[in-house]
């Protein structure tokens, strides 16, 4: 009865404010609705290949045209939320290009409106970009190499279905892994993944089903998933070369999320959630003669997200030619799990978590504020926890083709899984430090890049660019010392530019600056997309 009133007596103040901001849209002579948007007659699709017609006059191509599978119809019409029949929302029109650029196969999406003698035509055409790969990856940071060879496709036969087939012989060990993800794969509603890793030191793996929040206003949305892991785990402490630990792991993590909104339309939602874990998670040094233990504890709890919806649209942010969508909502979620002795926890807990994110556009770009936290908490304080905050910057003049990032971040950590401190080096963080040079439970970057595209479709087929650049930042472990690194250089970018998912490569000529492990060196850094995230 009481959830009752209170789900009642949210939804009309919901709808109150619906009201007042509807009202405050009203044409501000009379006060009075504007006019009644127009009905949409027909829905017309224009699906062209990875070159149009106009593009493909040789015969190389005409020949990538005929290799492509052309993405089908349907695809393309599972993304739309409009329909003929009703009235054109120019809301829905955007979420839907939204929706089909975030499908990573499609080069442009382009979504207008016509009049015909029949009424009004939504056309919807989408650009195909090339999305199979036969590829071989170098990744270099100074004296270490990693090569990696994969086969990959994402959109097998046009359906939008995710192939991977890979080797990579990385710094700490060599992995096989294969792939296959179809966002709908069953009654057309249902996504799978299905990833598996076989390590030569250990193997991984993760299977899902989900039933995805189709847009802002869905319903409802559930997912599962179940991963498994058993291997080595290495530890490196202080910049080490060689792992002073190692550890035999072996863990079995299944999560079961649901959610309904309470309220939602295409400015955005309140959404309830219900969370739940099994989790085994057990780690033992190789040095050990004692058995692997076998822990299971399983946590169950509610959630609650809310977020105001605001995007912009930019082009060659993470890849070179491609228009991308950039989310700058506000977004606040909370969960909190229930953590019982009688789940097999050592002590009654609680684990609360927050994460938030807020953008916004600035004079000349976009920026946004991530933040995380969340932890377990008994009687006796904080058992283990972690904490995060990063701020990202782009900033574009409106004439010009260079483009300034600027991100900062800084993590927290606590009593966490043996595998899950923070590590820097590679690519990751400061670019010209090898693998592993800062670890620990604390860890903070700064870096600052200013790109400039020189040629943006070279040839039709590539972009080139330059940039220069600087880091600085490291991790380490509470009461040791602070260890961090610094690094500036210089270097160049390309991408493919008909290639619908593939980041942006990076070939850089660093000066690494010396601390207290390295020397001051120049290396030469290879790596693709960018050494921080983007996304929470």
């Amino acid at each position: 009865m009481t959830l009752t009133l209170a789900r009642g007596a949210l939804l009309g103040l919901l709808a109150i404010l619906d009201v007042a901001i509807v009202g405050a849209q009203a044409h501000p002579a009379t006060g009075r609705p504007g006019p009644v948007a127009p009905v949409v007659r027909a829905i017309e699709l224009r699906r062209q290949n990875v070159f149009d017609s106009a593009e493909a006059t040789n015969w190389v191509t005409r020949l990538a045209n005929r290799l492509h599978a052309q993405t089908r119809a349907s695809v393309v019409r599972n993304e739309l939320l409009f329909r003929a029949g009703a009235p054109l929302d120019s809301g829905l029109v955007a979420e839907s290009a939204r929706n089909l650029r975030r499908l990573r196969i499609f080069r442009d999406v382009t979504i207008d409106s016509v009049t015909t003698d029949s009424g009004l035509v939504a056309r919807v055409t989408t650009r195909d970009g090339w999305t199979t790969s036969l590829d071989f990856t170098v990744q270099s940071s100074g004296s270490q190499v990693a090569w990696g060879t994969d086969f990959f496709e994402s959109n097998f036969l046009g359906t939008n279905s995710r192939v991977m087939a890979g080797y990579v012989h990385g710094i700490d060990r060599s992995t096989a892994q294969f792939e296959f993800t179809r966002p709908r794969l069953i009654a057309n509603t249902i996504g799978t993944q299905l990833y598996y890793e076989h390590r030569s030191d250990g193997d991984q793996y993760v299977v899902g089903l989900s039933k995805p929040f189709t847009s802002l206003a869905a319903a409802g949305g559930a997912d599962v998933s179940v991963q498994g892991f058993d291997g080595r785990i290495l530890r490196f402490i202080g910049g080490e070369r060689t792992a002073s630990d190692t550890f035999q792991r072996r863990a079995t993590i299944a999560r079961l999320h649901a959610a309904t909104a309470w309220h939602a339309d295409s400015r955005g939602y309140l959404r309830i959630g219900l969370s739940a874990q099994l989790r085994r998670d057990d780690a033992l040094p190789e040095s050990s003669s004692l058995a692997m233990p076998h822990t299971v504890t399983a946590a169950l709890g509610p959630s609650i997200e809310w977020r105001r919806a605001h995007y912009v649209v930019t082009r060659s942010f993470e890849q070179f030619g491609q228009v991308e969508d950039v989310d700058l909502s506000t977004r606040v979620r909370f969960d909190l799990l229930a953590a019982p002795r009688a789940l097999g926890y050592a002590h009654d807990g609680i684990g609360p978590s927050v994460s938030i994110r807020i953008g916004a556009p600035i004079p000349g770009g976009f920026g946004f504020i991530d933040g995380r936290a969340g932890g377990i908490y008994s009687a006796a304080g904080l058992d283990s926890g972690t904490a995060a905050m990063a701020l990202t910057a782009v900033v574009k003049p409106a004439a010009g083709r260079g483009r300034l990032l600027l991100h900062g971040e800084g993590n927290w950590a606590r009593n966490v899984a043996v595998g899950s401190e923070f590590d820097l080096g590679f690519g990751i963080g400061p670019r010209g430090f090898r693998s592993h040079a800062f670890t620990g439970d604390r860890a903070w970057l700064v870096t600052a890049e200013y790109r400039y595209t020189l040629f943006p479709d070279l040839g039709k087929l590539a972009g080139l660019g330059v940039a220069a650049f600087a880091d600085k930042g490291g991790a380490w472990f509470a009461g040791s010392l602070h260890r961090a690194g610094t690094d500036v250089g210089a270097g160049l970018r390309i991408g493919p530019t008909r290639q619908a998912d593939l980041r942006t490569t990076r070939i850089d000529l660093v000066r690494r600056f010396a601390n207290d492990v390295e020397h001051a060196h120049w290396v030469l850094v290879i790596g693709r997309g960018f050494t921080f995230r983007t996304a929470p």
